[in-house]
């Protein structure tokens, strides 16, 4: 999928005819603030999901710190966008995003990381230490604006493997 998006990217960006008219009504409708006259945010949420399965060594058993791309980017950042503009009402100094976004991010990452506790290999990482990372994650993405979607995933697979 993500060799995908970056092959239709590059033939958007280029103009390639005859698709350039199509690929710009399928793929401008990923188009965040953030991106310039390349629509990036689309790739740089697809390796984010799977950056940690490539940093981590080859194993069979599923450990939780494979999930962090999907917990922080697949749920926590969704579940941000999503209760932050809904009910957002509480900005943070200076920022767009909202406390609201903020705790719906933590705590659908908590639910997410205890869930997926169940299916995973020990060892794995406490309760605390899942709460703890969340909050950590919600953090770093009220205060950051770009690669978020990169920076996130690194994070939370570096703190699931303590």
């Amino acid at each position: 999928m993500f060799c995908i998006f970056v092959i239709l990217e590059v033939l958007r960006f280029f103009e390639v005819p005859p698709w350039v008219e199509y690929l710009n009504r399928f793929l401008l409708v990923f188009k965040d603030e953030q991106d310039s006259i390349l629509l990036l945010t689309p790739i740089y949420l697809l390796l984010g999901i799977f950056l940690p399965l490539f940093l981590s060594p080859t194993e069979d058993l599923p450990h939780i710190y494979h999930v962090a791309g999907v917990a922080a980017v697949g749920v926590g950042d969704s579940f941000a966008a999503i209760i932050g503009s809904m009910y957002g009402t509480t900005t943070w100094l200076g920022r767009r995003k909202t406390v609201e976004g903020s705790t719906a991010m933590a705590a659908s990452i908590a639910v997410f990381l205890m869930t997926a506790r169940l299916f995973c290999s020990a060892p794995f990482p406490s309760y605390p230490t899942i709460i703890f990372t969340a909050l950590i994650l919600a953090a770093v993405e009220a205060s950051i604006d770009s690669i978020d979607n990169i920076a996130l995933p690194i994070i939370g697979y570096l703190m699931l493997q303590w």
